[in-house]
């Protein structure tokens, strides 16, 4: 519950989290490690789990500063066909 849904492998659906700003091949690698593959993951999370996040990735600020959950619910979308 701390990290919202994770996957215990990569799912056929996994997205590619570097078409996020801020998030490059080695931090998409590090939140594959925590079982995160898709925006829609990211799209949910709570101030909780971003800040479990941002304490297991070093990142102070870094997700709300770079609008991950805002960019995670716009690709989501798109990729849904309804943006």
């Amino acid at each position: 519950p701390k990290l919202g849904l994770i996957y215990k492998s990569r799912p056929a659906d996994s997205d590619d989290l570097t078409a996020m700003k801020g998030i490059a091949k080695v931090l998409e690698q590090r939140l594959h490690e925590f079982g995160i593959y898709t925006y829609k993951q990211i799209a949910v999370w709570t101030d909780e789990q971003v800040k479990e996040f941002s304490s297991r990735l070093a990142f102070k600020d870094r997700i709300h500063r770079e609008k991950w959950i805002e960019q995670a619910k716009e690709l989501h979308l798109k990729k849904q066909g309804q943006a």
